[in-house]
This record gives C-alpha cells, sequence and structure tokens, in this order.
C-alpha cells in the first residue's frame, strides 16, 4: 500500500520535481564559478550538463574534468521549501 502524505502522490512528485531543480541550479551555478568565462556551461537534458572548455588540449580539459567532479561530489544541497 503506498504511503501517502500532505497531499498524496501529487504533492510528493511536486516535492520531488523542486528538488531535482534545487539541485540543478547549485551545479549549474558551481560549474559557471569554477569555469573561464569564455567557457560554456548547459544543460543538455533531463539532469544532464554540459561544459564546453574553449581553446583546451584533452590533458587540460581532463584535469578539469576531475576537479568539477570533485567540487561537484562535495557540494552541499540545502532542502527546499515546500509551498
Amino acid at each position: 500500500m503506498p504511503i501517502r502524505q500532505r497531499g498524496g502522490t501529487k504533492h510528493m512528485q511536486q516535492v520531488q520535481s523542486l528538488a531535482g531543480d534545487t539541485v540543478l541550479r547549485a551545479v549549474s551555478k558551481l560549474l559557471v564559478a569554477k569555469v573561464r568565462s569564455s567557457d560554456i556551461v548547459a544543460r543538455w537534458g533531463g539532469d544532464e550538463m554540459v561544459v564546453v572548455l574553449w581553446n583546451t588540449t584533452e590533458s587540460t580539459a581532463l584535469v578539469k574534468v576531475g576537479l568539477l567532479e570533485s567540487e561537484i561530489a562535495g557540494l552541499r544541497v540545502s532542502k527546499p521549501r515546500c509551498h
């Protein structure tokens, strides 16, 4: 039997969507802050991000990817408020 809280399934879907959007915004802000102004950060799909590193060698890009992955892994996001 499904557990229902505060208005049922629809409410839970809204909470999950809000949480996902909060995480995506936090990751986007982090990526923009950690790359050069000439680079591009974009949302590619539902929860996928793309970073274009202009005029960068493959070895430099791989180092940057490792640093970005570490930053994202350490990111802490506050719980969104539900209305």
